[in-house]
């Protein structure tokens, strides 16, 4: 029996594929297996998986159809695994070398049910990698080196994002309970990591980073939410059921309705279609804020006001109202903020490293918009041409220009020796 079956659902990621493997394969721990489920892929999947089979021992390919989600295939690794422990990896990110070792060698000391680890975010447009804070939060933890869900009750679902990938099973800790990923088109993984974290008895955390989750590969979970809404607050039912079923559900409750609520308005917030928040408002309003429990709840009942507030504008507004607020808030009369101060990305390559200059309210929508899109990197934001002189613009790609400061900050600059061709404006 190996010591771990790491298990890898394959859909058209030919990009990433042999990255993936590479650092799967030069682990440090060697006694494992490999499984890879070749999930109805299109592109050149199969073929670089085969060629890795043939040359090492520890992998084994299994081709399905596709079936829509990542659900299908896990559950199908998980059937054939044969591992004293279980790993559940996805084919665009990449592993320290350490990683198993360092699980393997936890769960082995605590005699753990699960282990989890801390991550990395990669960006792939830019090749780099930054701090993921919000895989692990650390300030959930209960000040015990092995815990179970007693120990942290109210907080047990905030310690960890429902990523499988993070967290080290113990594969007869998991056949015990017959867990199983719930085959929905997104999010599928949110029953089983949850439901998995209060049964377990012995729960150990690594804060180490092992793990490098790919971001900006083109790819998104917005059209998903688009598409198919509900998807986005069944895991919750489903959940709940089974810590009734279990006896369990009062303990957790406040933790439960906290995340819930949470990922609600995450679905709530990223889709992109009108019709569907409609959609989405009437029936959180009317069904689902009352399933979950969120309804009638107090603002001390939540971890996060802003989350309650959330959820009195749901109950109070229809999305029409809440469109009308949302445009007053950010100064638009007809139209919204965005649209009066959008940022031209055209105007620059992706990735730069950018001084933006801009006063009031054209500075600060260039701002937030460039923030929250992670297409370049701000370095300096000023809106004075006297600032320019503590700037090192040698390290500086572009200095980009609003129109309330464009005559006189392109004058200082200028005069500091920037060449015309690093001054970038929309006006």
């Amino acid at each position: 029996m190996p010591c771990v079956s790491v298990i890898i659902p394959v859909y058209n990621a030919e990009p990433y594929l042999r990255q993936c493997v590479n650092s799967v394969i030069n682990q440090t721990l060697s006694d494992i297996e490999i499984i890879c489920i070749n999930d109805g892929s299109t592109d050149n999947s199969l073929n670089i998986l085969e060629e890795y089979a043939e040359k090492d021992s520890r992998i084994k390919v299994i081709t399905k159809e596709n079936g829509g989600n990542a659900a299908p295939a896990r559950n199908l690794g998980l059937k054939t695994a044969q591992g004293e422990y279980l790993l559940f990896l996805d084919s665009d990110d990449f592993f320290e070398l350490d990683m198993l070792e360092c699980l393997v060698n936890r769960a082995k000391e605590c005699e753990a049910d699960v282990v989890l680890c801390n991550s990395y975010g990669y960006d792939d447009k830019i090749n780099r990698k930054f701090d993921a804070n919000w895989i692990l939060k650390s300030e959930y933890l209960p000040d015990k080196e092995v815990f179970c869900y007693k120990d942290c009750s109210q907080k047990i679902f905030q310690i960890s994002a429902a990523y499988p990938w993070n967290k080290l099973y113990r594969r007869q800790f998991l056949e015990k309970y017959n867990l199983k990923f719930q085959n929905i088109r997104i999010v599928d993984d949110v029953y089983f990591t949850f439901m998995y974290m209060v049964l377990a008895n012995k729960i150990s955390i690594i804060d180490k980073k092992l793990i490098n989750y790919r971001l900006n590969i083109g790819t998104s979970q917005t059209d998903g939410m688009t598409n198919h809404p509900d998807s986005y607050y069944l895991p919750y039912i489903e959940l709940k059921k089974s810590l009734l079923e279990f006896d369990i559900y009062d303990e957790v409750k406040q933790s439960f309705v906290n995340i819930a609520a949470e990922y609600t308005r995450i679905c709530y917030d990223r889709t992109v279609s009108f019709e569907k928040i409609k959609y989405l408002h009437d029936k959180y309003k009317n069904e689902i804020f009352k399933e979950l429990d969120i309804l009638g709840q107090a603002q001390d009942f939540f971890h996060d006001k802003n989350l309650y507030l959330w959820y009195c504008q749901i109950m109070e507004n229809s999305p029409e109202e809440l469109l009308l607020k949302a445009l007053r808030q950010h100064g638009g009369i007809d139209n919204t903020a965005v649209l009066r101060f959008k940022f031209p990305y055209e105007l620059i390559e992706a990735g730069s490293k950018i001084v933006l200059c801009g006063k009031g309210n054209t500075g600060k929508y260039y701002y937030i918009q460039i923030l929250l899109s992670g297409y370049c990197e701000i370095v300096l934001w000023i809106d004075s041409p006297k600032q320019m002189k503590k700037i090192d613009f040698d390290k500086i790609l572009i200095a980009f220009v609003s129109e309330k400061l464009v005559l006189e900050t392109k004058e200082q600059l200028l005069k500091l020796g920037i060449s015309e061709n690093k001054i970038i404006s929309d006006c």
